[in-house]
């Protein structure tokens, strides 16, 4: 009986400090991801300011490592918030930020990306710049001839076209990408929306 309550005691207390714990873990995960991106915006706006060639002694100056102002800048340009830093963590959301932004078209060219499986379903995804380094996106997978089609209502940033790069490269087992033109695209897209064409990969 009195092991039964000593057990019982013990598990309430090591309840009450896990719980403790575990919200320590997610304000501070917050905080850092919070004070990460609003050092990556100041340091890209630094980086506008200093002269050329002056931006690593400028950068040594402040005391900041290269490689984490390097993190900082990628997970602000990708276009990252704070909580989503938090939950995938300061590696993951810079592999995504990172892959993201150099996806992004230069010269107002679009990218169509086609990939296909052995069981005969495929994708097609096209992807253009749009203002303020977001990108304009448009995917459609193909399973068994019926198609889904998806199509973001705003610009995504470029974090997540990083992490839907990934997701559709390791998908398929041929997988391939070709620059066009954005009016290609909207000729596409226009066609497919007049006629519900039938998307084939």
């Amino acid at each position: 009986m009195n092991n039964t309550i000593l057990l019982s005691n013990s598990l309430t207390v090591l309840a009450a400090e896990i719980a403790k714990a575990h919200a320590d873990v997610q304000t501070a995960a917050q905080t850092a991801a919070e004070r990460a991106l609003a050092a990556g915006d100041l340091l890209v706006e630094a980086q506008r300011l200093v002269q050329h060639g002056g931006w690593l002694p400028w950068l040594k100056a402040t005391g900041i490592p290269e490689r984490s102002a390097r993190r900082y800048m990628a997970l602000h340009r990708g276009g990252l918030k704070a909580a989503i830093v938090a939950d995938l963590g300061f590696v993951c959301a810079e592999k995504f930020a990172t892959a993201g932004l150099k996806m992004l078209p230069k010269g107002g060219c679009a990218v169509q990306a086609i990939g296909r499986d052995d069981d005969g379903g495929g994708a097609i995804s096209f992807w253009w710049p749009e203002p303020d380094g977001f990108a304009g996106y448009w995917h459609c997978a193909v399973f068994r001839a019926e198609s889904f089609c998806v199509t973001p209502g705003r610009p995504v940033p470029p974090w997540l076209l990083g992490l839907l790069h990934e997701r559709e490269t390791t998908r398929y087992d041929f997988y391939e990408e070709a620059e066009i033109s954005i009016a290609e695209v909207h000729a596409f897209l226009a066609k497919f929306e007049a006629d519900d064409a039938e998307v084939r990969v």
